[in-house]
């Protein structure tokens, strides 16, 4: 059985608010500053293959900060565009054509495109691939190349909540011909790219400039994430300022 939408929408609503790239921008919003967060669920093992993403952070990492999808749900729980600008299905919800966002780059320069979706979806269903999202992607028997910026998918039964499903944190979008590098290095199309990561311990990252999404999120110019499991420590950071926000607060504190 697949991940349901409500629980999509649970995570994916948790994940755009810690992350903090998708604040609400108010008439006096300004851009600036660092946020510094302290977040549980680090392991040594951590990597930027979003189908092992398992805990916070890497999701709040990875999902919207330095990495999109094609949907977004948003902290409201709409469904919007992320990197795909909008969608139209067939009247049995089988067959789904994508119309991606233009002039999206990825943190090393690339174009994004038709190609880098098919190839980040597929690595989900990869003989031996241990993904999360293994069941999302297996509902879909064909990925077809329409134009540059134009995707066909043909799924095995129709599904209305297909556009809900491709929001979710592990089917991030990695650039084609280079995803080994691309997770090895952090690369991706997010407001944030990396500067420094050491896994399990801390993580850089510096806005980019001239984004698709400027205007309404990303108002830090960068974000450091400091891995704190333990939640005495997480709480003491929080409350001696040396860090902004902390996640998984007990509740007797």
């Amino acid at each position: 059985m697949g991940p349901s939408r409500r629980g999509l929408l649970k995570t994916s609503a948790a994940a755009g608010v810690i992350a903090a790239t998708g604040l609400p921008a108010k008439a006096a919003a300004k851009r600036g500053g660092t946020l510094r967060m302290g977040l549980n669920g680090a392991n040594i093992s951590d990597s930027w293959d979003g189908r092992t993403h398992s805990d916070q952070f890497m999701v709040n990492m990875g999902h919207g900060t330095v990495f999109d999808c094609l949907t977004e749900v948003t902290a409201a729980g709409e469904l919007v565009g992320e990197l795909a600008e909008s969608w139209e299905a067939s009247s049995d919800a089988k067959t789904w054509i994508f119309n991606l966002r233009k002039g999206v780059t990825f943190h090393n320069g690339k174009p994004f495109g038709a190609d880098d979706v098919i190839e980040s979806l597929g690595m989900h269903a990869e003989e031996g691939a241990k993904s999360a999202a293994k069941p999302i992607v297996a509902a879909i028997s064909d990925m077809k190349k329409m134009g540059a910026h134009q995707v066909q998918f043909t799924l095995r039964a129709g599904n209305a909540d297909f556009p809900f499903l491709l929001s979710d944190y592990h089917i991030l979008m990695y650039p084609a011909g280079m995803i080994d590098e691309a997770i090895a290095k952090g690369i991706g199309t997010g407001l944030y790219k990396v500067v420094s990561f050491d896994p399990g311990l801390r993580c850089v990252l510096v806005r980019v400039d001239s984004h698709y999404k400027d205007g309404r999120a990303g108002w830090f110019d960068g974000i450091e994430c400091i891995a704190i499991n333990d939640s005495f420590v997480r709480m003491n950071a929080l409350m001696t300022g040396q860090v902004d926000a902390v996640n998984r607060v007990d509740l007797k504190d």
